[in-house]
C-alpha cells in the first residue's frame, strides 16, 4: 500500500490527499501499522478506528479500556 500511496503523487497536478483509517486486532497491530504509516509523507491524516473491527467472540478494543489509555 506504500508504495502505492507514494507513486500516487509522481505528478504533483495529480496529488491527492489520504487519510488512513487504522483498525488492529490489538494494541501490538496498532503500533505496527501505525510505525509503517508515519513514514509515508503523502498520508495527510490517520483515524485510529477503536471500535472495529466487527469479529464474534473478540471484544472491540474500545471496550478495553486499560488497552485504549496505552
Amino acid at each position: 500500500m506504500a508504495a502505492e500511496i507514494q507513486s500516487s503523487y509522481a505528478s504533483p497536478e495529480l496529488a491527492k490527499p489520504y487519510i488512513v483509517s487504522v483498525s488492529g486486532f490489538s494494541l501490538e497491530d496498532n503500533i505496527e501499522i501505525l510505525t509503517h504509516l508515519v513514514d509515508i509523507p503523502n498520508v495527510h491524516g490517520i483515524e485510529l478506528n477503536l471500535s472495529c473491527p466487527n469479529v464474534i467472540g473478540k471484544p472491540q478494543v474500545g471496550y478495553e479500556f486499560e488497552t485504549t489509555k496505552k
